[in-house]
């Protein structure tokens, strides 16, 4: 049996279709059990959030970045990110008309949650076939009547 780095534990965990109280024990950053509530073991550090909600992160699938672009007005990854956190949003998918390269590069060393990306596709032209990723997408979304111009 592995012990945990650290549990945190609330009355208010949110597990599937529940709600209950429970320590989530954690080790090397991962979860490894969700106990009962008072199953901390001996000199264990304890996060404890009372009555605090503890629930698995949100992922957001549909952000916009302005970065590379307008990041200097308090629109780029860096303050995306953190209001993502606040919010308790552990990924974001980000949808731009920018190349995914340039994104990814805007986003390094700046994100403080997981961030991955769109790329929008037009119907009337050829981007998948076509285009060769140094490094791509996450997905590709249809943009049926969209803005998007050729990627290629």
């Amino acid at each position: 049996m592995f012990l945990p780095d650290l549990v945190v534990r609330s009355r208010r965990t949110v597990l599937g279709a529940t709600v209950r109280p429970a320590a989530v024990h954690i080790r090397h950053g991962k979860i490894i059990g969700v106990m009962d509530f008072d199953d901390v073991p001996e000199g264990c550090p304890i996060d404890d959030a009372a009555d605090g909600v503890v629930m698995p992160g949100v992922v957001d699938t549909h952000v916009h970045v302005s970065e590379p672009g307008r990041a200097g007005r308090g629109q780029g990854f860096e303050a995306a990110t953190r209001a993502a956190a606040a919010g308790g949003v552990t990924t974001i998918v980000d949808m731009s008309a920018a190349p995914v390269e340039e994104k990814r590069k805007s986003a390094d060393g700046k994100s403080f949650v997981d961030v991955g990306f769109w790329e929008g596709l037009v119907p009337d032209k050829q981007v998948v076939e076509h285009r060769e990723y140094k490094i791509g997408p996450d997905a590709l979304a249809p943009i049926p009547n969209g803005p998007f111009r050729a990627l290629a």
